[in-house]
C-alpha cells in the first residue's frame, strides 16, 4: 500500500508513538506524516526525529490545525500518493483493517469510514451519545444512514483536494463527511473494533472537551451549502 500516506495528529504521545508507528509499518503503511500539536510539551518531537519520521509542528492547538499542518507536507514528502489515511496515535484501532479500506477504495469508493457501531465497548458513554447527536442532523439533511463519524478513514487524494477543507478546532471529521455527502461521493463504511485507548484521550477523555468538540462538529453543518454545487 505504498500509494497511501498516513496523516496522524499527536499531542504528548511519548508513550504511544513508537508502537503506533511500528504497527503502521507492520501493516505495510510506510508513508507517514505526523502533525505535532502546538501544545505538546513532552519528548514526542525528539522521538520522531530519532525514528526518522516526517513530522511538522502545528502553529496552533487543536485537531484540525494539527492535521492541516501534516496535510500541507504531502506534496513535499509523498507527491505521488493516491490516498490519505487519517489515523490515531492512541492505539485505538488495529491497522490490519486498512487492507479492507484499501480494497473498498480500489473498488470505487471515494471515502471509506471506520464504523465503530456494534464495537463500542471501549467508548465512553458521552462519546457514544455525542456521536449520535452530531450524526442526527446529517442523516436528516442528506437522507443517508451514516452509522458513525470516526476520524479513522481513507479518502482518495484527488477527491479530498476538491473539498476545500477549512477546519477550526474539531470540525475536520464532520466537515469532511458533510462535504463528501454534499458532492455525492461514494461513501462506504467498514466495521472496526474500537480498542481501549492507551493513555488519556485529550478530547473524549474529558466530558468538557467532548462537549466542545461536539459543538464544533455540529457547527460544520454550515458546509452543507456544497449541496448546491
Amino acid at each position: 500500500m505504498n500509494d497511501i500516506v498516513v496523516i496522524m495528529p499527536v499531542l504528548n504521545e511519548v508513550d504511544n508513538i513508537l508502537s503506533v508507528i511500528q504497527s503502521l509499518k507492520d501493516n505495510n503503511l510506510q508513508n507517514i506524516i505526523i502533525g505535532v500539536d502546538a501544545a505538546t510539551t513532552d519528548a514526542t518531537p525528539q522521538i520522531l526525529e530519532q525514528a526518522i519520521i516526517h513530522y511538522v509542528k502545528s502553529p496552533y492547538t487543536g485537531y484540525d490545525p494539527t492535521v492541516s499542518s501534516a496535510l500541507a507536507k504531502i506534496e513535499e514528502y509523498y507527491p505521488q500518493t493516491k490516498y490519505i489515511l487519517f489515523a490515531d496515535a492512541g492505539r485505538k484501532y488495529s491497522f490490519e483493517i486498512v487492507s479492507t479500506f484499501y480494497n473498498k477504495i480500489n473498488q470505487g469508493a471515494d471515502l471509506v469510514l471506520g464504523s465503530r457501531v456494534g464495537q463500542t465497548e471501549n467508548m465512553l458513554w458521552h462519546q457514544k451519545l455525542g456521536t449520535q447527536v452530531v450524526l442526527l442532523p446529517i442523516r436528516i439533511l442528506f437522507n443517508r444512514k451514516i452509522a458513525d463519524i470516526s476520524p479513522f478513514r481513507l479518502i482518495r487524494r484527488d477527491k479530498y483536494q476538491k473539498l476545500d477543507m477549512i477546519g477550526d478546532k474539531f470540525r475536520f471529521p464532520s466537515e469532511m463527511l458533510i462535504k463528501c455527502l454534499a458532492l455525492n461521493y461514494q461513501i462506504v463504511e467498514v466495521p472496526v473494533v474500537s480498542l481501549k485507548r492507551q493513555g488519556t484521550s485529550k478530547v473524549s477523555g474529558s466530558l468538557k472537551n467532548s462537549i466542545k468538540a461536539g459543538k464544533d462538529m455540529i457547527s460544520a453543518l454550515q458546509f452543507a451549502w456544497f449541496k448546491s454545487r
